[in-house]
């Protein structure tokens, strides 16, 4: 089986989606992507959009979304975080 770009089975993009919008501060996501490696191992990327610009706070989000990929099998994260205080980018749920 070839895995260029396959989404996995095993990842409910909607309902991943909607865990990392249910985080503090996130607002929005964009460029939101996962895909197998092997058929077992994901890896993801997404950026978020926040509203703080706080390096502690957002490095939060960060880890945050980090332990909600483990149960995904997602082993390898790309994670750009946008300040966005006035709300400007709002993502609706899928």
């Amino acid at each position: 089986r070839i895995f260029m770009n396959v989404t996995p089975d095993n990842v409910d993009m909607a309902e991943l989606k909607d865990e990392i919008l249910d985080l503090d501060h996130v607002h929005g996501i964009s460029n939101f992507h996962t895909h197998s490696i092997d058929g077992v191992s994901n890896v993801f990327s997404a950026t978020l959009f926040v509203d703080t610009k706080d390096g502690e706070e957002i490095e939060d989000i960060k880890d945050q979304v980090r332990l909600i990929l483990l149960g995904y099998n997602i082993v390898n994260t790309t994670i750009e975080v946008v300040p966005d205080l006035k709300k400007i980018v709002k993502s609706k749920r899928l």
